[in-house]
């Protein structure tokens, strides 16, 4: 009877071991996801804090759009970047969508001066084809989430035009296959950064680039997490910031980081109304510390997605009368609130390594 007992107390011993290693297995694993940009200087330090942090996020693909940047070069700079942090099995592919309201070309050159920084053009560049994807990015985001064990997280710091594509070709099955969208676009409660002939300044860029796309997720059950203006005006990218890095000079990350956002320091005092902000990464920190940044769960929306206020995202609590093609009302979540100093000793201490 004894040994009988001891047996089975040994047995559940082993179990409740297993059971052990498994949670400290499970909690321990990174979350994957996939990072999809269009290549602003933004969204190059966006990168490098997603690749700062493996024990958190596992970064296993790339799609850039050809909104804020000449695609091939911010293709280029990506494939400079990880090849230069030791990340070659990351694949990049380039999606070939087309803008229904392209941003100006001086934006879309400002990548340029990221590309050409020494630091990152010593790797022999016959070795970035490697992860070079030849499939269009759009389709390629599809080959990612359907491969993948699990629902994916998806990074979108551009236009929501590859994920749209992707609902839109393969419906529910790809909705299934999306965990949530962490979306910097939007302007909620505050005026959008759109200037444009025939518009009325109510949208934020990303959204208006392809209005229709917004429109598309919008009407889908994708998870979505909006990043929009209202919190990301809260964190410009300002010279002490920039100057906190080169005390950080012996870690790579930082060098970079700081090199990346100094190309955009002078808006500060060239556009002291609109500096540069940390759209992007701030983005990616809200998803990396979530404690970071407050949260709105339960705000319920809409997309605007034809006339003079396309890719305005509007809260139903607003009181907004639309005759243009609106998607459906639905609940999203939004950061709303950030402690910019919190923010940026959060970049600063990550970007360590």
């Amino acid at each position: 009877m004894l040994s009988s007992a001891y047996g089975y107390l040994q047995g559940m011993k082993r179990v409740v071991v297993l059971l052990l290693i498994t949670f400290v297995i499970t909690a321990a694993k990174p979350q994957k996801v996939i990072f999809d940009h269009d290549g602003g200087i933004d969204d190059f330090v966006t990168l490098l804090l997603l690749l700062s942090k493996p024990e958190l996020v596992s970064v296993v693909g790339i799609t850039i759009l050809d909104a804020d940047c000449r695609v091939e070069v911010a293709a280029n700079t990506t494939l400079k970047l990880l090849h230069s942090l030791g990340f070659k099995d990351i694949p990049v592919a380039i999606s070939t969508l087309p803008a229904i309201n392209p941003f100006p070309d001086i934006w879309r050159w400002s990548g340029l001066a990221v590309d050409v920084q020494p630091l990152i053009n010593y790797v022999d560049p016959n070795s970035l084809n490697q992860n070079l994807v030849q499939q269009p990015g759009q389709d390629f985001l599809w080959e990612l989430l359907r491969t993948q064990l699990e629902p994916i997280t998806i990074v979108a710091t551009g236009p929501l035009s590859n994920v749209a594509y992707i609902l839109t070709h393969y419906g529910d099955e790809a909705a299934a296959r999306i965990k949530e969208v962490w979306w910097m676009g939007g302007a909620l409660y505050v005026q959008g950064n759109v200037d444009y002939p025939g518009h009325d300044g109510s949208a934020e860029w990303n959204a208006f680039w392809d209005p229709a796309a917004v429109g598309v997720v919008w009407n889908s059950s994708v998870p979505i997490v909006m990043v929009p203006l209202d919190v990301t005006n809260r964190v410009p990218v300002t010279p002490d910031l920039i100057y906190r890095f080169g005390r950080q000079a012996g870690h790579l990350y930082s060098v970079l980081a700081g090199t990346i956002w100094s190309k955009v320091i002078s808006w500060v005092y060239e556009r002291p109304h609109e500096p540069y902000f940390a759209w992007d990464t701030l983005t990616a920190a809200c998803l990396l510390s979530r404690q970071l940044c407050t949260r709105v769960d339960d705000l319920v929306s809409y997309a605007v997605v034809s006339g003079p206020s396309q890719g305005r995202v509007v809260a139903t609590n607003q009181c907004v009368a639309h005759s243009s093609e609106v998607s459906r009302q639905r609940t999203t979540a939004a950061v709303m609130q950030v402690d910019a100093e919190e923010f940026y000793d959060f970049v600063l201490e990550a970007l360590k390594r």
